[in-house]
C-alpha cells in the first residue's frame, strides 16, 4: 500500500485531477493494458503511475497503439501526427535478472535503468535487478539538476516499500522525492478487486476515486527457433526413425519460466506432396520430433518413401500462445535412399573355438540386400587388431583362427552392388558377435619306458 509522508495530502486534489484526465487516455483501450509485442529486445511493457507527474511509459509501443509511427494523444504527450514522431525505447528485464533501458514521462522526460546512469546512487545496490520476486536498486530521471537529484528507489526494507514481480506482472511501489513522489506499478495496488475505483485506504486518493486499469508487465516477445537439424541412420532404422530437432529460446524463458507450448513441422516432398507434424502441451519442453515410414502421421500416408528429397520448416509457440517466425531448412534438408540399405549379419562355427582352430564365418544366410541388388563386397573385422579382410565376391564366407585365447568382437560390413554402393556394418543393428577362444587342450602321446 502507499505510505504517506507529511506532505502527501497536498497532492490529493492534483492527483485526482490527473487521474481523471488519464482515464480519457485509457478509455479507448476499455480499461485493458495495451497488448503489443515489445520492440527490439525490450520486454517490459505498460505504464506506471506517479502521484505527481502522472503516467510513465515503459515501452514505446504503448505510446503508439495504432502503430502509425506517431506518439499517441493523452498520457504519452503526443499529437498522433508528424509533429510528435514515435521514438523506439523501452525497459528490458534481462536474462541475468537486471533491468536496463529507458522509460518515458511526458512531464520529466527520460528515466534510466542503465548501469552507467545509476552509478553513485544514494545506497547500494545501485543496479536495478530482480532477486526472487523482489526488485531492488535504483533508477534515475535524467532531467535531474538544479538541486533535484532525480533518484528513484525500487525498494526500502526499513520503511518498507518495493516493486515485485508476480508471474509476469509488476506490483508495488517505488519512491523518488517530492518531484515524482510515489510510483505505482499496478492499479490493483489501490484497486485490488479491479472495480475501477480506489477501494482501500492508504493510497493518496479518496476511496471511490475512479482508477483506470494499468500495470507494468513483462511483455511477450516472440520465441526464437534455431539450429534446425536432421538425425537419420538408414542402416539402423531404415526410414522408420527420421528425427527433426531444433532449439527453442524465449526472452522471458529464464525469467518467468515460459516453455515452448507447441510446435508444428511442415514438410514438403520433391513432388510437392506436403505433410505436417504438430504437438500441443502447456509444458512442452520437447524440441524434437520423429517421422516414420511404417507409422506416418494420419494426415501423411505414404509420405516418407524411397528416392525422394524433402525440405522442412518449424514454427514454435511459447506458453503465451505467441508463435515464432517460421524457420525453413536449406533445401534439400535430407534425401531418402533409392532403396533400403543392406543388412549385415553372420553366423560362425564352432561355437566355442580353440586356439589355432579354424572358424567358419558365414554371412550368406543372415545378410540381405534390397532393391533387387545383391551384396558383392564383405569387410571382416576380427577384433584382434589385424588388418580387415576384404572379400569381393557374392559369397563372403571366410575361415579364420586366433593364436591367443581371449574374447574377440567380430564385425562385418557389407556393400551392395547398386550404383549408390550402400553399405552397413553388422554392429549398426547390434549384430556383431562376441567370440570366446579357449586354450587348446594338451595332447597325450604314449611312449614305452626305456
Amino acid at each position: 500500500m502507499f505510505l504517506r509522508n507529511k506532505n502527501s495530502y497536498l497532492f490529493i486534489g492534483a492527483v485526482a485531477i490527473i487521474f481523471l484526465a488519464g482515464i480519457l487516455f485509457f478509455d479507448h483501450e476499455k480499461n485493458n493494458t495495451p497488448d503489443a509485442q515489445a520492440a527490439a529486445t525490450e520486454n517490459v511493457m505498460g505504464f506506471a503511475w506517479s502521484e505527481n507527474i502522472g503516467w510513465i511509459s515503459f515501452n514505446s509501443l504503448g505510446c503508439d497503439t495504432n502503430n502509425n509511427g506517431f506518439i499517441d494523444i493523452g498520457a504519452c504527450g503526443g499529437n498522433d501526427n508528424a509533429t510528435t514522431p514515435s521514438i523506439s525505447y523501452g525497459v528490458n528485464l534481462n536474462a541475468d535478472k537486471t533491468l536496463s533501458g529507458y522509460a518515458w514521462s511526458s512531464n520529466i522526460g527520460w528515466i534510466s535503468f542503465n548501469t552507467i546512469d545509476v552509478a553513485g546512487c544514494p545506497s547500494l545496490p545501485c543496479q536495478p535487478s530482480l532477486s526472487g520476486s523482489d526488485f531492488s536498486g535504483w533508477a534515475r530521471a535524467l532531467a535531474f539538476g538544479g538541486g533535484w537529484d532525480g533518484w528513484i528507489s525500487l525498494r526500502n526494507n526499513v520503511i518498507p516499500y518495493g516493486v515485485a514481480l508476480s508471474g509476469t506482472d509488476f506490483e508495488g511501489f517505488a519512491w523518488s522525492d517530492m518531484v515524482i513522489g510515489w510510483i505505482s506499478f499496478n492499479s490493483k495496488n489501490c484497486d485490488p478487486l479491479g472495480a475501477g475505483s480506489s477501494g482501500i485506504g492508504g493510497c493518496p486518493l479518496p476511496v471511490g476515486t475512479p482508477i483506470p486499469a494499468y500495470k507494468v508487465y513483462l511483455g511477450n516477445n516472440r520465441p526464437v527457433v534455431s539450429n534446425l537439424a536432421i538425425d537419420k541412420d538408414y542402416c539402423v532404422n531404415d526410414l522408420n526413425s527420421i528425427q527433426f530437432s531444433w532449439s527453442f529460446s524465449d526472452a522471458e524463458d529464464d525469467i518467468a519460466s515460459i516453455p515452448q507450448s507447441a510446435y508444428q513441422i511442415d514438410l514438403e516432398r520433391d513432388d510437392l506432396v506436403a505433410c505436417s507434424i504438430s504437438e500441443n502441451n502447456d509444458n512442452l519442453f520437447i524440441t524434437r520430433a520423429k517421422i516414420n515410414k511404417a507409422t506416418p502421421p494420419p494426415n501423411c500416408p505414404g509420405f516418407i518413401d524411397y528416392n525422394h528429397s524433402y525440405t522442412w520448416s518449424v514454427t514454435v509457440w511459447d506458453s503465451g500462445g505467441l508463435p515464432s517466425v517460421t524457420v525453413n531448412s536449406a533445401p534439400p534438408a535430407f534425401e531418402t535412399p533409392t532403396h533400403q540399405y543392406p543388412r549385415a549379419d553372420f553366423s560362425f562355427t564352432p561355437a566355442l573355438p580353440l586356439q589355432f582352430q579354424d572358424i567358419d564365418f558365414d554371412p550368406n544366410i543372415l545378410s540381405e540386400a534390397f532393391g533387387g541388388f545383391s551384396i558383392d563386397k564383405w569387410i571382416w573385422n576380427f577384433g584382434d587388431l589385424t588388418p580387415f579382410r576384404v572379400i569381393n565376391n557374392p559369397l563372403g564366407d571366410t575361415i579364420y583362427f586366433y593364436a591367443e585365447a581371449d574374447d574377440y568382437m567380430v564385425d562385418l560390413e557389407v556393400t551392395d552392388n547398386s550404383p549408390e554402393l550402400y553399405s552397413c556394418w553388422a554392429s549398426d543393428r547390434n549384430n556383431e558377435k562376441l567370440i570366446t577362444v579357449e586354450l587348446s587342450k594338451p595332447t597325450w602321446n604314449e611312449v614305452e619306458p626305456e
